[in-house]
C-alpha cells in the first residue's frame, strides 16, 4: 500500500510540473511568445441531424451565423 502511495503522489507532482503543448492545440508556439489575431466565422444551416434522423428545421428556416472574436496566446 506504501508504494501505490508513493506511485500516486509522484505522479500528481510530475503532472502539476509538466508544462507543453501538443498538436492537437492547433498553434505551435516557442516559450514567452505572445501570438494575437481575429478569427471570423461564417455558418448557415437549414438540416440537421437528430440520432439517425435528418431534419428539416421548419420553424426558423435557414439559420445564419457570424463572428468575429479575437484572441490571444502565449507560449
Amino acid at each position: 500500500m506504501k508504494k501505490f502511495t508513493f506511485l500516486i503522489a509522484a505522479i500528481v507532482l510530475g503532472l502539476s510540473l509538466v508544462k507543453a503543448q501538443t498538436f492537437t492545440d492547433g498553434l505551435m508556439m516557442n516559450s514567452k511568445d505572445l501570438c494575437t489575431g481575429f478569427i471570423y466565422s461564417n455558418d448557415s444551416w437549414k438540416n440537421y441531424w437528430e440520432g439517425p434522423l435528418k431534419r428539416d428545421n421548419g420553424n426558423i428556416g435557414t439559420l445564419t451565423t457570424k463572428s468575429v472574436a479575437w484572441m490571444g496566446a502565449y507560449g
